[in-house]
């Protein structure tokens, strides 16, 4: 919402220059800031270099006003804003403050503490974050960068080995996959499906989860003394429509 609103403000003020056939920015002032608006579209990562280049947009529009006019719509923008900002913290509670949010660094603590082993299967979601906590001794499966990946890598592995059962089964065994470390939150179909049939699944037991992540071992030798000690019970976990 940030992103189209501050966008949509240049834009704005681009045609009242036009409609008063006032001079425009010139090419290398535009050009940036539409550049890295459609990159931020592709990946959010490039928000701050959008927000950055369009300072000289938003100021060369501003210089045509009057003192009266920009005071006005600087108002306008921060209630905006404030209403965004209000919206968000209604729907997703109180998040203000300095830091990590609660519980962020839980699931990664819990791995690095009990010494679990890899090879992990994770989703998109969670690569980033895994890569930072667990990186050099883990390598994660997929991370946050999609140009990073060929794109047949999402449409024929990532994607079928959630989607298509026969694939995981293939799939979890060329991996030699020991660890499934995911957020739960995934909100794409397969995910979520794809974490039900882990839940009833004997193969893969959960032993962590928190309001972020959940972890499974694989019920192997190798990992009993955990799964003994952390097994987290299927009852516990509910299937809401």
């Amino acid at each position: 919402a940030y992103v189209c609103f501050l966008f949509g403000l240049q834009v704005v003020g681009l045609f009242y220059l036009w409609r008063r056939k006032r001079a425009l920015p010139p090419l290398s002032t535009l050009l940036p800031s539409v550049t890295f608006f459609l990159l931020t579209l592709s990946a959010s990562r490039n928000f701050p270099l959008f927000a950055l280049f369009s300072v000289p947009v938003l100021a060369f529009i501003g210089q045509t006003f009057s003192r009266k006019q920009a005071q006005a719509l600087l108002a306008s923008a921060l209630l905006v804003v404030a209403g965004f900002t209000g919206f968000h913290l209604y729907w997703n509670g109180p998040s203000l403050g300095i830091g990590l949010e609660a519980e962020a660094e839980d699931s990664a603590a819990f791995f690095l503490r009990e010494k679990l082993k890899g090879p992990i299967f994770n989703n998109y979601d969670i690569g980033g974050y895994l890569t930072y906590y667990l990186f050099p001794q883990e390598r994660v499966f997929v991370d946050n960068r999609p140009e990073a990946y060929p794109s047949a890598f999402f449409s024929e592995t990532y994607v079928p080995m959630q989607a298509d059962e026969s694939r995981w089964q293939k799939e979890k065994t060329w991996f030699d996959l020991n660890v499934i470390f995911f957020h739960w939150h995934d909100l794409t179909p397969w995910g979520q499906d794809f974490l039900i049939r882990r839940i009833q699944d004997p193969e893969w037991v959960p032993v962590y989860v928190d309001t972020q992540a959940i972890i499974f071992l694989k019920n192997r030798p190798e990992n009993r003394s955990w799964i003994e000690k952390y097994r987290i019970p299927k009852e516990r976990f509910q299937v809401v429509q």
